[in-house]
């Protein structure tokens, strides 16, 4: 509560604009995350400039805003040509990425934004200063490693673990096709 009432009150002071990167883990049914929605939201129908709130998840405040107008503005995931761009930005900027790993087949294989491919750079590059940090060297496991774990998240939001009852040998089959 404090936090939230600290952040509006600079960006009025500050005469400036409010942006909250991932708001939407705050659309949990968790009871601590609805109690810090609602003080976002109180705080938000009384703030006066603009506050961007970004998610993966689409959010509609309903009648929730009464002071603000509130619009929703989908951003794409960049396309391929794009991805590969950005992973090159990152290859020149950071010398410890090696020139053997295939840009092209990361940008093919992973639909990552800007920031994530940022992320997986500096993910990649720590888990390699943990292994040797003498002697950085970033690999491709390092990377792809970085890059599931970029989906770790979303996965674990859509899908939940079963226990399988049965195994192979449980099943009944004639003896040909099995």
């Amino acid at each position: 509560e404090q936090a939230a009432r600290l952040i509006f009150r600079e960006g009025r002071l500050q005469n400036t604009a409010v942006y909250f990167k991932d708001f939407d883990l705050l659309l949990n049914d968790n009871k601590e995350n609805n109690s810090k929605y609602e003080i976002l939201l109180n705080e938000l129908n009384f703030y006066p400039h603009w506050v961007f709130l970004t998610g993966e998840r689409r959010y509609q405040p309903g009648g929730t805003l009464f002071n603000n107008p509130f619009v929703n503005i989908d951003l794409p995931t960049p396309s391929y040509e794009v991805r590969k761009q950005l992973w090159e930005k990152q290859r020149e900027s950071n010398p410890g990425l090696p020139s053997r790993i295939d840009l092209a087949e990361l940008a093919s294989k992973f639909r990552l934004n800007s920031c994530q491919i940022r992320d997986v750079v500096a993910t990649a590059r720590n888990t390699a200063v943990c292994r040797d940090p003498e002697n950085v060297i970033v690999t491709s496991e390092d990377i792809y490693s970085a890059c599931r774990g970029q989906f770790r998240d979303t996965l674990n939001n859509l899908s939940r673990k079963i226990i399988p009852r049965y195994r192979w040998g449980d099943i009944v089959l004639p003896k040909d096709q099995l």
